[in-house]
This record gives structure tokens, C-alpha cells and sequence, in this order.
């Protein structure tokens, strides 16, 4: 399956525990997931790096699911997205 979009919203960050989180919703052809994720950041970490955290744990979090997990479905970015290591 082809992801189509990848949102992120409900960004904050809590700096006693120097973690950023966000709901981060991830669309296919045919359904919309949104998955709760956190980064350990620096408060003064720019966007791009906290978007590229964020979304790295959503993937982790995708792949985990049963149905990508057994080998049922699979899930590819777009052409032009930054490749991100899988890793469980």
C-alpha cells in the first residue's frame, strides 16, 4: 500500500522530560491511521528533525501492526520521500 500523505498535529513538547509528541495520521488509498508518537529531542530542535522523528516512529509503529507484521500487507513511501531505516 502507498502512503499518500503523512500529517502531524497535536505537536507539544514537554521539557522536564525532554520529549516532543504529536498524533501523527498516515494516509492510504483506502484508510487513514493516526498513531500517538513521541521524539527525545532538544526543545530547540528545528522542525525538519522533529517531522523526521515523529514520522520515523510512526513507521515503527505501522510495522508493527498485525496485518504489515504477518506479511498480509505492506506499506511503501512515495518516490520522492526520504528513505527511513525500519527498524523494529
Amino acid at each position: 500500500m502507498q502512503i499518500t500523505d503523512i500529517e502531524i498535529s497535536c505537536l507539544s513538547f514537554d521539557a522536564a522530560r525532554g520529549l516532543h509528541t504529536a498524533n501523527v495520521g498516515i494516509a492510504f488509498a483506502d484508510r487513514f491511521v493516526v498513531l500517538f508518537c513521541s521524539a527525545a529531542l532538544p526543545g530547540g530542535a528545528g522542525d525538519e528533525d522533529r517531522d523526521f522523528a515523529l514520522t520515523y516512529d510512526a513507521l515503527r509503529q505501522l510495522r508493527r501492526m498485525p496485518e504489515f507484521r504477518s506479511g498480509q500487507a505492506h506499506f511503501e513511501l512515495p518516490p520522492l520521500a526520504n528513505p527511513l531505516p525500519l527498524a523494529a
